[in-house]
């Protein structure tokens, strides 16, 4: 039993997390969710990889949705593991006939395996410090010509067990409806709760992007409700995080489960986390989606910098054999990660945990003009006493890099500091007394002249002395 309570929101800021005691942002480069039901997955390197990079997070998935070979053009895809490494909650009989051409699943006798394997894998992560999103459910895709391949293989339909299971297909199988499989599913949730109780570094996932298949809303309470209610006999109680929603999307206030600490968002931005930054607890982005120019550690910045409180990068090149991130990704694979991508992540993860953020908010607003060309530029401020900003901007072919920003300040005497967001590397400190209203902040010179039409990302720390 860990000495600590299970991961929970901030007292005094419930937008970041409480984890052993301490003010906490989640950040990480994480794998393709298959770290437990792929055999194949050697977790033990993974995990070893992400803690020495400095990352303290990662998402994984039951297994009740399997990916194939190719699926979404992945390659190398974790989520997609051979007939016999897959591991699954049930246990193979005997029977051949499962669809993925294996053996029939018995869902009347456990594989005592799955739930050794997700006890270790915990265990592990929180010796390491990371927690971990535990994913329940994913959806099928069912408005995609490929939902009958994903469905086909998964532990639950009919054609792959020897119980009798009626009324259930791939557009009900995570409904209601599903009175069949929901007895097994239900019982699933209560050996899961039960046997991971005792540790305090993860929190529950209702279901991956329930928003493409419409997936009802009173099935998610219930998934939620089966944990709650069973964990209510238990030691310990754990937070819930809901997939709301994709990119830009302002959610309405019966939208959340009830329940629900954490609400993570695919693919958004810092726009996105501000306009929902009404709700009392993380937003986060526990996915990103297809960038086309690869620089997701700028995604990264807007979303922390921004507000949010968790941020995780969908890297692909964690692959079986390559658990170290070393897999080089096909041109056509849709996503990246790297270790340049990693990195750069790391520069961020620094960068704020060397700030109070947890007694900061969204204050973009506070900067009045940023006096350099194209740039966008984001920020997170405790006024009057420390801010946090991170700015994106073309420099052209033989102008020096030296920006200045005008912001909004109370009075006090302060300390700046310039550093180049990619490396870390400290370009120029100031300190400056202020009467308060706005001021003009130099930056100086920041290096050597920059290539003709590069972009430039500039990290700014002031802090009151």
């Amino acid at each position: 039993m860990s000495q600590y309570k299970p991961i929970r929101l901030l007292k005094e800021n419930p937008h970041y997390f409480d984890f052993r005691g301490k003010p906490t942002v989640l950040i990480t480069s994480a794998e393709h969710y298959a770290s437990v039901f792929n055999g194949d997955f050697d977790y033990i390197k993974y995990l070893d990889t992400i803690q020495q990079l400095g990352f303290n997070h990662t998402r994984t998935s039951t297994g009740i949705k399997r990916e194939l070979p190719g699926s979404f053009n992945i390659d190398g895809n974790s989520q997609a593991p051979t007939v016999e490494a897959f591991i699954a909650p049930w246990v193979r009989t005997d029977i051949p006939g499962a669809n993925d051409g294996g053996n029939k699943f018995d869902l009347d006798t456990w594989n005592e395996e799955y739930f050794a394997r997700w006890k270790d894998f915990i265990k592990q992560a929180g010796d390491r410090g990371i927690e971990v999103e535990l994913m329940l459910f994913s959806e099928f895709h069912i408005h995609t010509d490929f939902k009958d391949a994903l469905w086909r293989v998964c532990p639950i339909n009919p054609a792959n067990v020897i119980q009798q299971l009626h009324g259930i297909d791939v557009e009900h199988a995570l409904s209601m409806e599903n009175t069949d499989g929901n007895k097994y599913l239900d019982a699933l949730l209560i050996r899961l709760a039960r046997e991971l109780n005792e540790f305090d570094n993860f929190h529950w996932e209702i279901c991956n992007e329930p928003y493409y298949d419409d997936i009802p809303k009173d099935w998610m309470q219930h998934v939620h409700d089966v944990i709650a209610e069973e964990e209510k006999k238990l030691p310990n109680q754990h937070i819930f995080s809901q997939n709301i929603q994709a990119n830009l999307y302002e959610f309405e206030k019966d939208e959340p489960l009830t329940g629900m600490s954490v609400l993570n968002f695919h693919y958004t931005s810092s726009d996105n986390i501000k306009r929902n930054y009404w709700w009392p607890g993380v937003l986060g982005l526990n996915e990103t989606g297809i960038i086309t120019d690869k620089k997701y550690w700028r995604q990264a910045w807007d979303i922390i910098l921004g507000g949010a409180g968790l941020y995780n990068m969908l890297d692909y090149s964690y692959t079986c054999g390559h658990e170290d991130g070393s897999y080089v990704l096909l041109p056509s694979n849709p996503g990246g990660g790297d270790p340049d991508l990693r990195e750069k992540l790391g520069v961020l993860i620094r960068f704020i945990n060397s700030f109070e953020f947890w007694k900061m908010k969204p204050a973009t607003e506070l900067i009045k003009g940023f006096h350099a060309p194209n740039s966008s530029y984001v920020m997170l401020a405790e006024e009057g006493r420390q801010y946090a900003a991170y700015f994106i901007t073309n420099m052209h072919s033989g102008q020096l890099p030296h920006v200045n920003v005008t912001m909004e300040m109370p009075a006090g005497e302060y300390e700046a500091r310039w550093l180049n967001a990619e490396t870390g590397e400290e370009y120029t400190v100031s300190s400056f007394a202020h009467n308060g209203g706005r001021i003009c902040i130099e930056s100086g010179i920041m290096g050597d002249p920059v290539d003709k039409n590069r972009e430039f990302e500039i990290a700014l720390s002031i802090k009151r002395k």
